[in-house]
């Protein structure tokens, strides 16, 4: 997630008080510690989209978001939804 990014640090400050979040590993892609390339992102699309790793994985954009609700419970219902979307 983008830290200096007021929106998406408040959604990531929600997801991590629920239950699941504690399975998710959230990265600050504006730490100077996060290198895109060694997590095997573009460095400049990184900042541009949403992206997920899941194992050698990578989901980005409404994927990236139903991998996230896929481990929060509270969020499970959205995952079918947001599939047939697509």
């Amino acid at each position: 997630y983008d830290g200096l990014c007021r929106l998406c640090s408040a959604e990531i400050k929600h997801y991590r008080k629920l239950k699941g979040s504690e399975k998710i590993r959230f990265v600050d892609i504006t730490s100077t510690a996060f290198k895109a390339k060694a997590h095997g992102v573009d460095p400049y699309r990184v900042h541009k989209i949403m992206h997920v790793k899941r194992g050698d994985q990578l989901f980005t954009k409404v994927d990236a978001f139903i991998e996230i609700w896929r481990e929060i419970p509270k969020y499970n219902w959205a995952v079918p939804l947001a599939q047939n979307a697509l």
